[in-house]
């Protein structure tokens, strides 16, 4: 893990320790990487709390907390912007892709998933079938 990142972290620490304005480093730092710096130190604790999310069993809140968001509702809210659902349905849903992943792999049992008809959410997109012969 980034621990750098998973400490709560501000632009004005930044701009202080780098000796710059805050608008220096916000206009800098957009021009370069495309995206405001709290987007992408969003991003990094996003990657780290959908790692945690799929091979721990740790709670939301001790999550939250380990990627640095300083509180439950902001990693919610912050979470479901980005994937669309909450991070309790991702934890459910993408183990499930998981173990069919495995399922597969070790029985031959074929699994899939409804393909989605745009670009917005499917809400069969995780519905997995097992297609056995009679």
């Amino acid at each position: 893990m980034n621990k750098t990142i998973c400490i709560l972290i501000s632009l004005e620490e930044i701009a202080n320790s780098e000796n710059i304005s805050t608008s220096y480093l916000s206009r800098y730092f957009h021009k370069h990487m495309g995206q405001s710096l709290i987007k992408y130190i969003n991003s990094i604790r996003l990657e780290q709390a959908v790692r945690m999310l799929l091979e721990t069993n740790h709670n939301l809140i001790e999550i939250a907390i380990e990627c640095g968001f300083n509180n439950i509702s902001l990693f919610h809210k912050i979470f479901k912007e980005k994937f669309k659902v909450t991070p309790t349905t991702f934890r459910k849903t993408e183990r499930m892709s998981q173990n069919n992943i495995r399922i597969e792999k070790e029985y031959g049992i074929q699994t899939f998933s409804d393909k989605p008809l745009s670009n917005e959410i499917n809400p069969y997109k995780y519905m997995s079938y097992e297609i056995k012969d009679i």
